[in-house]
């Protein structure tokens, strides 16, 4: 068994419209976030995980979710999946609840047109 203790968390504001409280395990195949936007995320373009799947759960607020061209209205209790190599954008006022498998890293991550 594994837990992460709130005062071990780690936290990365990306943008100005993106917080993300990380809960890093010692575990290379999941770890989980807490990612609250505020706006558009990426500003601009796109963002890829290259090897990474995310699944996205939204806790509280509403937005969207962006992948490829199709536009998903997103409200509390709704889930998203996000494959490796789909193209998405988030935007609105929302606090989601992001697992990720294997281990999200940002070497994987890239932002594209």
């Amino acid at each position: 068994m594994e837990f992460v203790k709130a005062q071990e968390v780690h936290y990365v504001s990306n943008s100005p419209n993106c917080g993300v409280t990380e809960y890093s395990f010692k575990d290379k195949d999941i770890n989980t976030a807490l990612v609250k936007i505020s706006g558009r995320y990426p500003e601009k373009d796109y963002s890829i995980n290259h090897v990474c799947k995310i699944m996205a759960f939204v806790l509280e607020g509403k937005g969207s979710v962006t992948i490829e061209d199709k536009t998903i209205e997103l409200l509390p209790y709704d889930m998203v999946l996000i494959s490796p190599g789909e193209k998405y954008y988030w935007d609105g006022k929302m606090t989601i609840l992001v697992p990720s498998t294997p281990t999200w890293y940002f070497e994987q991550y890239e932002l594209v047109e």
